[in-house]
């Protein structure tokens, strides 16, 4: 059996289906990649590969600009020869957005019936064929109630079995091995020259998708100076061209810090798989929420990585155990996409570099992240990433922050809903054993003030899927229109309560999104209310306990 797998999104996306195009090959299934032509180099770094189509998405959009025909003549012709290159039996669309799911449509017409992940259905609506698909898209809507990292969403929403998930990317040739060394055995004119003897370095990724989620070039440079001084660990800069304005700045303020010492910068000077050749060679790198991040995590690079703005560690942190993640721990972090920051982007200042220099420096010196930062931290959540016996990855703080509601209620959902989209329904002994299992993280209930207030939603929640369940079965026996008018009435009041909760909004999403899939089928609906019913009785037992 062949799958085609679509991932159209950008380089840290795709290392990370990494653990599932091993999870499918591992089960006998070879496995093709549809990713964005810009990115195919990267399917140099990923294991287990059968196939690859790189699609040229801006010949596609020229072709569209002069004609539509010309368009749909050329996708044919890539669809024809892709079916003769890699015959496949499944498609797999990771890819939420309408333009992807209308090519896995055409791709699959003719071929393959239904497939998997971000669908269309015969009439053009966005349909998902489980509930982890949706969830996916829902918790993007709001970055504070997203417990899942993105790699074991990836691998619900394959339908792989629960079991461990392995993300080790392929190591570099090794002509990219001597083009590294090369690269790390100049230093940047004007600084220090590097000594004959081993060198031993430590990389910076100081870009970011946008500003306002990078960590201040002079807290790099000040790190940089702390680490060469204490440790000897000469600094290596990484980045894409369009990042050499970083770099300078950087420069600038590192010869005033440290004067006489050596730095090597890589910025726009290598390719995807000498840059991941150059991490290799490092002993740890420091980085923003990136591609970058990514890739050392799955070289199994240790790393130590801010989440500023609309970044968090708990969905998109490194997908191995034994990494750190830093955080602001302020309470509007994470940020929504798009909002204004009324705070002068506070958040950016949060983690101070001599706390990072600490961390880094106790990891190069003991192999080990220092435990009890509670008091270092101040102003920073400190976590270091571990997998659960769900084989999910989890985070465990080191700052005394799992005591924090934030916390507690993304391992309240993390629990919950992990239940909900594997098993819909909640006996009694499984409500017991995910209390077990959140007493033993200390978080089966909120302070007071929040543990009001989401009580109260739950009660008016639980009372509306009631009244809802009731009009159904009243519709369904005589189908009038007042009927239909209160029962539209009370779906949009769930709807609304549950989207406006701090702490329930992905419930309502995910309702919203799952009753539009439903459709006019009145008993899918009343099916889906007893679910959500089910779930909201759920959290009400567990957050009472």
């Amino acid at each position: 059996m062949n799958t085609l797998l679509c991932n159209l999104t950008r380089f840290g996306d795709l290392l990370q289906t990494q653990p599932v195009i091993h999870g499918l090959a591992e089960r006998g299934v070879g496995v093709g990649l549809l990713c964005l032509e810009n990115f195919a180099p990267a399917t140099k770094l990923l294991s287990d590969l059968d196939y690859v189509c790189a699609f040229p998405g801006s010949r596609v959009l020229s072709l569209m600009d002069k004609d539509w025909k010309d368009a749909l003549g050329f996708l044919d012709e890539l669809k024809t020869s892709l079916r003769q290159e890699f015959p496949f039996d499944d498609v797999f669309n990771l890819t939420a957005t309408m333009p992807v799911r209308l090519l896995t449509r055409f791709l699959s017409m003719g071929h393959v019936e239904g497939g998997r992940g971000f669908l269309l259905d015969d009439f053009g609506f966005s349909v998902s064929d489980n509930p982890w698909v949706s969830f996916l898209l829902a918790s993007s809507k709001r970055r504070g109630v997203s417990p899942f990292n993105l790699v074991d969403l990836f691998w619900k929403v394959s339908g792989l079995p629960d079991a461990p998930r392995r993300f080790a990317l392929k190591p570099p040739a090794p002509e990219d091995t001597r083009a590294a060394a090369e690269l790390l055995r100049r230093s940047v004119e004007g600084f220090g020259t590097i000594p004959e003897s081993e060198n031993r370095y430590v990389a910076l990724q100081m870009g970011a998708s946008v500003d306002r989620r990078r960590w201040p070039v002079p807290h790099f440079a000040e790190l940089a100076a702390a680490l060469h001084a204490e440790t000897g660990r000469i600094p290596v800069l990484l980045g894409a061209k369009g990042e050499a304005a970083l770099g300078e700045r950087f420069q600038k303020l590192y010869a005033d810090m440290a004067p006489g010492a050596p730095l090597v910068s890589c910025i726009g000077k290598t390719n995807l798989t000498e840059l991941a050749a150059v991490l290799l060679a490092c002993d740890l790198l420091v980085s923003n929420d990136t591609g970058t991040m990514h890739l050392a995590a799955g070289l199994g690079v240790p790393v130590a990585a801010v989440f500023l703005a609309t970044a968090q560690p708990w969905d998109t942190g490194p997908y191995r155990a034994g990494n750190v993640c830093l955080e602001p721990a302020m309470d509007c972090h994470p940020c929504a996409y798009g909002s204004e920051c009324p705070r002068a982007e506070a958040c950016r200042r949060a983690v101070g570099p001599r706390l990072m220099a600490d961390l880094v420096r106790t990891r190069l010196e003991t192999g080990a992240w220092p435990e009890n930062m509670a008091q270092s931290g101040g102003t920073a959540r400190i976590w270091e990433t571990v997998s659960d016996d769900h084989h999910f990855m989890d985070l465990r703080s080191l700052s005394g922050h799992d005591s924090e509601d934030r916390t507690r209620w993304l391992r309240i959902q993390r629990e919950t809903y992990r239940h909900l989209f594997d098993n819909g329904v909640f006996e009694a002994a499984d409500l017991e054993r995910i209390k077990k299992k959140l007493d033993a993280h200390n978080a089966a209930t909120l302070s007071p003030e929040n543990l009001a207030q989401l009580q109260a939603e739950l009660t008016q929640a639980a009372q509306l899927f009631m009244l809802l369940t009731q009009q159904g079965r009243a519709l369904a026996s005589a189908p009038i229109e007042s009927l239909k008018g209160k029962f539209l009435a009370t779906f949009q009041r769930i709807q609304h309560l549950l989207e406006s909760s701090e702490h329930l909004s992905v419930l309502g999403y995910l309702f919203a999104s799952n009753s539009q899939e439903a459709g006019r089928d009145l008993d899918s609906i009343l099916a889906l209310t007893a679910r959500y019913a089910a779930c909201v009785d759920a959290l009400t037992r567990i957050v009472h306990s």
